[in-house]
């Protein structure tokens, strides 16, 4: 339509002016540019601003005619809840709480119960025993210690260890650790404990790694990273 033409042209759509020059001529696309160009100078924002409010305004209408927006729902408990975790009289006790079931589920359940599952029944008691007779053959008794011997080996001190002692806490703090982001409670216990810590050079969320550090020393170790 001439109105499309007309807008196209104002903002200087290449494609436009090359089809208005093939069906209208030269004479027609050069009358037409003057007049965009004297437009142009009397209106003061540009016509590609222009265009792009609009288009703004269109898209907001078509969205406002489509879209429902429904707030989520709030539980009262929770936002309560939320509260007492920053206040010093409540705060304490549910951080201790908290943190007691964190240590309890990393050094306890992780770095107990799965390491000497994973560890000493799966590697220890069967994978080294199995891998010992395969290397067994080896003439060299140097080879067969450096790949399997108990203390100084390759796979025992450097494969089974990290899969068998490493990877199973790290699981276990990192879910934890994620649950307490996920949850908005990381927050909120930094908030309670950043005055206390900041003392140490730490923030509020130094404590999850210092609780950490004291199930194991693999714990420990890692831990200080984030610290």
């Amino acid at each position: 339509s001439p109105r499309a033409i007309g807008l196209l042209l104002l903002a200087e759509d290449l494609d436009i002016e090359e089809f208005i020059e093939q069906k209208y001529g030269s004479g027609m696309l050069t009358q037409l540019k003057e007049l965009a160009d004297e437009y142009r100078k009397e209106t003061p924002i540009a016509c590609s601003l222009l265009f792009t409010e609009i288009y703004n305004k269109k898209a907001s209408q078509i969205i406002s005619e489509v879209q429902t927006v429904t707030p989520p729902p709030t539980n009262p408990f929770l936002i309560r809840f939320g509260d007492w975790c920053t206040q010093f009289s409540t705060g304490i006790p549910i951080a201790i709480a908290i943190l007691t079931l964190v240590y309890l589920f990393v050094g306890s359940f992780g770095a107990t119960f799965l390491v000497d599952a994973i560890n000493g029944t799966v590697f220890e008691g069967f994978l080294i025993p199995f891998i010992e007779k395969i290397v067994q053959p080896i003439p060299s008794e140097f080879l067969r210690d450096m790949i399997i011997d108990h203390d100084f080996g390759v796979l025992p001190t450097g494969v089974f260890l990290a899969l068998g002692l490493v990877v199973p806490v790290l699981f276990c703090f990192y879910i934890a650790f994620g649950i307490l982001e996920e949850s908005g409670y990381l927050p909120r216990i930094s908030i309670l404990l950043n005055n206390i810590l900041r003392k140490m050079g730490l923030n509020g969320k130094g404590v999850i790694p210092i609780v950490m550090g004291f199930s194991c020393v693999t714990m420990a170790i890692l831990t200080t990273r984030l610290l």
